[in-house]
């Protein structure tokens, strides 16, 4: 079999600053939840601290690896070398990039989220090492929630009814005591699906008790209790509610009764 064999280099290695300028996500794909795709981009969230040695010759000049084959003591380049594992001393079986490729786990670019758990229900060992999302696209655009005073103007859609459809919830309320399709009924005149009657929606605003005061531009409300979240929206089974209807419960806490609805800045 090969060995190595380092061999002095004169081109110059990147600086560690360089390296950090180019600092790419480790992993590009889309996270997915209900109707809502996000392209997103993954990066470590801690730097690595460890100091890069380099392996340098007597006049400081930096060494690269080759291969020598182990018997007769000949260079050999990529072309020439393959993987393999020994079954016996001396004898190997040998194992082609496209036999690898194929016992590799089938790639995915696609995360769909179906379920969110307790902190405390995940293994510490998933916490050794953390990381971050950014929006994949150039833009940097990023996806929110909707303040409160966009909540309601989704949800009417222009209408002045309780429900954006009329006063009665006769043909439109969940009552099956569970999530269901956010099209198992018709959308509202804006194409929006379920604004009264399956989760309620946590809203970008800290919880005030009343109006006074209230943003006129439609813009997020701060202040108030900031430990306290808007809800908007009704829920399935015995909290259907109109298009008026608001409520706010700690924006840590996580319900069976509530999702949430985003939004893109344009």
């Amino acid at each position: 079999m090969p060995r190595r064999r380092t061999k002095s280099n004169s081109k110059d290695s990147k600086s560690q600053d360089e390296r950090e300028a180019t600092v790419r996500p480790f992993w590009s794909g889309t996270i997915s939840f209900g109707l809502v795709s996000i392209p997103v981009n993954l990066f470590p969230a801690n730097r690595d601290s460890r100091v890069p040695l380099r392996m340098i010759g007597p006049n400081d000049e930096p060494l690269k690896r080759e291969y020598v084959a182990g018997e007769t003591g000949s260079e050999l380049d990529s072309t020439q070398t393959t993987r393999g594992f020994e079954t016996r001393k001396g004898k190997y079986v040998t194992v082609s990039e496209e036999e690898l490729e194929r016992l590799a786990p089938k790639k995915s670019r696609d995360i769909d989220l179906r379920l969110f758990v307790a902190r405390d229900d995940v293994s510490p060992l998933y916490f050794e090492r953390a990381y971050f999302l950014t929006p994949a696209d150039k833009s940097g655009k990023a996806y929110r929630l909707l303040s409160e005073a966009e909540w309601e103007y989704c949800c009417r859609a222009g209408t002045t009814t309780t429900f954006w459809w009329g006063e009665s919830i006769t043909g439109q309320g969940n009552f099956e005591g569970k999530t269901l399709p956010v099209d198992s009924f018709k959308p509202n005149p804006w194409g929006l699906y379920q604004g009264h009657c399956n989760v309620r929606e946590w809203c970008e605003d800290n919880w005030h008790e009343n109006y006074q005061g209230a943003p006129q531009d439609g813009s997020v409300w701060v202040g108030g209790n900031p430990s306290w979240r808007v809800l908007r929206g009704g829920t399935w089974g015995q909290f259907i509610y109109g298009s008026g209807c608001r409520n706010a419960h700690s924006f840590g806490d996580r319900l069976r009764f509530v999702g949430l609805r985003v939004a893109r800045t344009l």
